[in-house]
């Protein structure tokens, strides 16, 4: 939506392999492990994007789910609490140093019944998901309260993305959209995109 030049390239890493000493610091070893990973793929000077986003509950990294019924346990975990999503950032030049940083906000979700949890499992949304849900679709239904960035719960902070960007490219055209992308913008778009 902000219209910077770019292309997708899943970064095939086992993040379930990566450790850390604190949930943040795991999220910034996968998304450095992620920009990393592509350095094979890619000429010299290609600048490198990698993000991860994980939620937090109570110290637990809740990852995405492996099948349905992991996504209807961890829907029932968060279901009436507050957890905190952090979403990791790596900018890098293939060959050159990394740039890491994170972005965590405090997200609180409704109170659901085990229906509910079933119902919006059963969509299929939930299963690539930190988390088991998307707050950019039908999961933003299950949000009561975002207390911070709403785009790190998407899983990209824009604000920090372009801050670091800025290291590399011209970030002002963007800058500009950015003023013009509300969450409800965005959410909008994401609904005409389903």
């Amino acid at each position: 939506m902000l219209e910077i030049p770019h292309r997708v390239i899943p970064a095939d890493i086992d993040e379930r392999a990566i450790s850390g000493a604190t949930p943040r610091e795991y999220a910034l070893k996968t998304a450095f492990m992620k920009a990393g990973a592509l350095d094979s793929q890619l000429p010299g000077g290609t600048i490198v994007l990698a993000a991860d986003t994980i939620v937090v509950l109570e110290d637990e990294v809740l990852h995405k789910p492996l099948d349905a019924a992991d996504a209807c346990n961890i829907l029932a975990k968060i279901s009436g609490k507050a957890h905190q999503v952090i979403t990791a950032l790596a900018v890098r030049e293939v060959g050159r140093a990394t740039e890491l940083d994170a972005v965590a906000t405090d997200v609180k979700i409704r109170q659901v019944t085990q229906q509910q949890i079933r119902d919006y499992v059963a969509t299929g949304e939930p299963m690539d998901k930190a988390g088991a849900y998307g707050i950019q679709g039908m999961g933003g239904k299950l949000v009561e309260q975002v207390l911070g960035d709403y785009f790190t719960v998407v899983g990209l902070p824009i604000d920090r993305m372009l801050l670091m960007l800025a290291h590399h490219i011209d970030t002002s055209p963007y800058t500009a959209a950015r003023r013009r992308l509300t969450p409800q913008r965005f959410a909008e778009a994401q609904s005409a995109i389903q």
